[in-house]
């Protein structure tokens, strides 16, 4: 079983936390050296652990953007069937179910930090 594991994209401090259950406010520090504390998770975009890492270990989240081969796919969460897919950029959909891995993928940002990859991609 996967661990349950989340991030959060905060627009008003243009900062991307990462975070687990039962957490109620975050902390960080700036590019300056300034400490932000008591901020309310409440603000965030959350986006959570699909439980694979790219060919660099690096963990799979809601809303990376990964090149797949010569493509690149956005990882997003599919309601009607409960799981994550992966979206060819302007193109179709699959299902990450169908990977036992998430080697095949090498994240190059995330669609809140990096838009413009997408508009690139498209």
């Amino acid at each position: 079983m996967r661990p349950i594991k989340f991030r959060g994209y905060h627009n008003d401090y243009k900062h991307m936390f990462y975070f687990g259950l039962g957490e109620n406010y975050l902390s960080f520090v700036d590019e300056e050296n300034s400490f932000y504390s008591g901020i309310e998770i409440t603000n965030l975009e959350v986006m959570q652990f699909t439980g694979l890492l790219d060919k660099h270990s690096k963990e799979i989240y809601e809303g990376d953007i990964c090149r797949f081969g010569n493509d690149m796919v956005v990882i997003q969460w599919y309601q009607p069937q409960a799981s994550f897919e992966y979206k060819y950029i302007g193109g179709d959909e699959y299902s990450l179910d169908q990977l036992d891995t998430g080697h095949s993928f090498e994240i190059i940002g995330n669609i809140h930090e990096h838009k413009h990859l997408i508009e690139e991609g498209e």
